[in-house]
């Protein structure tokens, strides 16, 4: 039998066993130039190399077909995922990105200014939030429906406490935020409101005493931008000695509607943008 046709059949047994979609990707494999691809070409010569030298001396046409079935074969393992890629790659969406540096001329600052700004979630205009292409937690576009606005809700000192926090979960790990604010005013207006607040959806935006290692990029925060914040309790102690009689208001994610993430960051190019920004929003 003359080699062509050897080979000829040894292609035609080939077709015959492998069937489309592993050709395809072993075209694939071979056109990409990753590590991975190049390991499961190598390993297919040396495979193909060693059976057709075994079988060689049973008829070229024998040879041949080891050649071509090892080398497939080879490269389709060799160039599959590990068990170790194959566990990294179902945690992609928790693959860390980059590092971090500390910035000795810019140490963080704590606490919050004690004044801040909510807003009915359902006043927001959702179609207009934009995020940065790069980072989700950056929201570079927020505004609100026609008419609606944040309110300016005033405090003192450290009278305002937000925080967050991420939350275990038996297969998606999610986050809580809260906010504790205190009202230092008790007439019949302030109670109308702790009442529609505590019945209510609100979305909560608070400024950070540090200011950033680029001026204004961490100045503002947005706690419940994804799901929300409800009221978790609204008291007054009549007697307090701390805040003379005041109200103190927890907001808080529900368990049954946690926020996929930490809180969004508001910042826009720079600091300038952003406060004329946050102005429209309180207009």
């Amino acid at each position: 039998m003359r080699r062509s046709e050897s080979t000829k059949k040894s292609w035609q047994f080939i077709k015959s066993n492998i069937s489309k979609s592993q050709l395809k990707n072993m075209k694939n494999f071979l056109s990409n130039k990753s590590i991975r691809n190049a390991r499961g070409v190598l390993t297919g010569l040396l495979m193909a190399m060693l059976f057709g030298a075994l079988l060689s001396p049973l008829g070229g046409g024998i040879g041949a077909v080891a050649f071509v079935a090892a080398f497939v074969g080879s490269v389709l393992i060799a160039t599959g995922y590990s068990n170790s890629e194959r566990r990294s790659m179902s945690f992609a969406c928790g693959a860390i990105s980059t590092g971090l540096l500390l910035d000795c001329n810019h140490p963080i600052v704590s606490g919050v200014y004690a004044t801040v700004y909510l807003c009915n979630r359902a006043d927001i205009d959702y179609s207009s939030v934009t995020y940065d292409s790069a980072n989700g937690q950056l929201v570079t576009g927020l505004s609100m429906k026609a008419g609606k606005t944040f309110f300016v809700f005033e405090g003192r000192l450290n009278s305002s406490e937000p925080s967050w926090q991420s939350v275990k979960g038996k297969y998606i790990n999610t986050f809580t935020h809260e906010l504790i604010f205190r009202l230092f005013d008790i007439t019949a207006d302030t109670y109308k409101q702790v009442n529609q607040i505590a019945q209510g959806d609100v979305v909560a935006i608070v400024r950070n005493n540090f200011d950033g290692t680029v001026t204004g990029n961490t100045r503002y925060d947005i706690l419940g931008l994804g799901t929300g914040l409800k009221c978790e309790v609204a008291q007054r102690v009549y007697s307090s000695a701390d805040d003379n009689g005041g109200i103190t208001i927890t907001l808080k994610t529900a368990d049954y509607a946690r926020e996929a993430g930490p809180a969004h960051r508001f910042f826009i190019t720079d600091a300038a943008t952003t406060e004329t920004a946050i102005a429209v929003l309180l207009d």
